[in-house]
């Protein structure tokens, strides 16, 4: 059978677990009950203060030296005729635990920080390549049309300077000349 157990923790050294455990422990012993202790983590001076509250051994429980399975028989061994076991523990490993997770998100964070300004340096190329195919696209036809707009003004200059220097006689002349040419150029091709 196993007995009824206690865990005493805390996440740092000095808050005072001991001396909590030590009064359980003694203040149960007292009552008559067979208090079966053990330390964990590595501590060889507690599982003796241990002995002098309750008055048997007590064992010190390392999961950094001890194997999972000599963990376990040795509670059961602590626990075995005992009503209540109680174990001090520091949760030494905790600060660890956090450190590694802390670290591990910190690494998680940079490596996705990483991958998004490589997709945003990506998309903005794409954009900048696309911005440049537009502005390219937007000056060739600025361009032509400005080249349009530039002849039409050309000839119409050029009409209104000719036109300001032709009398009315010398225009009817060139148009009837304009039209003989074009009529016998008319009926060579027909022959």
């Amino acid at each position: 059978m196993t007995a009824p157990g206690l865990l005493i923790a805390a996440v740092r050294s000095g808050s005072g677990k001991t001396t909590l455990a030590l009064g359980l422990m003694r203040a149960l012993a007292r009552r008559g009950m067979r208090v079966g202790a053990a330390k964990c983590g590595p501590d060889y001076i507690d599982p003796a203060f241990h002995k002098a509250a309750t008055g048997r051994e007590s064992l010190n429980l390392d999961s950094w030296t001890m194997g999972e399975g000599l963990i376990e028989r040795l509670a059961a061994r602590a626990a075995s005729d005992a009503k209540v076991a109680e174990v001090d523990r520091r949760l030494a490993n905790l600060a660890t635990e956090i450190e590694a997770l802390r670290s591990g998100a910190q690494q998680e964070a940079e490596a996705d920080a990483q991958r998004v300004r490589r997709e945003a340096a990506a998309e903005m190329a794409k954009i900048q390549s696309h911005i440049a195919e537009e502005i390219a696209a937007a000056s060739k036809s600025a361009t032509l049309e400005l080249r349009r707009y530039s002849a039409d003004l050309a000839l119409e200059l050029a009409e209104r300077k000719i036109a300001a220097r032709l009398t009315p006689e010398t225009q009817d002349r060139l148009v009837r000349t304009f039209v003989a040419t074009m009529s016998h150029a008319a009926g060579a091709q027909n022959n």
